[in-house]
């Protein structure tokens, strides 16, 4: 008996901050055996994801929030660790959309409640 080959075609990980309307098209774009991880919560109501994508394609959606991350002391000074190493090294960086300055909260706020954003939003003191 052989073992069917499956051929990744399509995202391996996706990561959908917003939890809403695009998580069936992000399901749909997954390869088969993709992993999405789903965090925040846009609607007050998730939209279902098309049920016959996730068995077809044998997805894993796998729930992240950032409490998970600071709850547990040991947990949070090694993810602290990871990102700082990472940014002193430059192999992150962070990718800013627009800053305001604090006198500006209020716009900033909207902006981000505006959706308008793909990057992040700083705000400088």
């Amino acid at each position: 008996m052989r073992c069917r080959d499956y051929r990744r075609q399509g995202h391996a990980i996706a990561f959908d901050p917003g939890a809403g309307k695009g998580l069936e098209a992000i399901a749909a774009a997954a390869s088969t055996h993709g992993l999405i991880f789903e965090s925040g919560r846009s609607p007050p109501i998730l939209p279902p994801i098309h049920f016959f994508a996730s068995l077809s394609k044998h997805l894993t959606i796998k729930g992240y929030t950032f409490f998970g991350v600071v709850a547990d002391p040991e947990v949070f000074t090694k993810a602290k660790a990871y990102v700082y190493n990472r940014l002193q090294s430059g192999t992150f960086k962070p990718q800013i959309d627009k800053t305001f300055p604090l006198n500006q909260i209020v716009a900033a706020h909207r902006y981000m409640e505006s959706n308008a954003q793909i990057r992040k939003i700083v705000v400088t003191v």
